[in-house]
């Protein structure tokens, strides 16, 4: 069974379930296998990464080590 974080409701992440819904990729295997997920906590199967400017800007400034995700791959 994976482990997710539930998330608390602010107007940026409005509607997310977990921090599954705010990735700003899909590129974990988990989202390639939802199954070991509990199903009241995939709600981010059939949507899009996460994406809003201003918590990708937020992201690279609190985790500068990591890629800029959003750069040419």
């Amino acid at each position: 069974m994976w482990d997710t974080i539930r998330m608390v409701p602010t107007d940026s992440l409005a509607g997310h379930k977990t921090s599954l819904d705010s990735q700003l990729t899909h590129d974990h295997a988990i989202f390639q296998n939802p199954e070991v997920v509990e199903g009241e906590l995939r709600t981010f199967e059939g949507k899009p990464p996460f994406s809003n400017p201003q918590v990708k800007e937020l992201f690279q400034k609190q985790n500068p080590q990591v890629p800029n995700l959003m750069g040419p791959k």
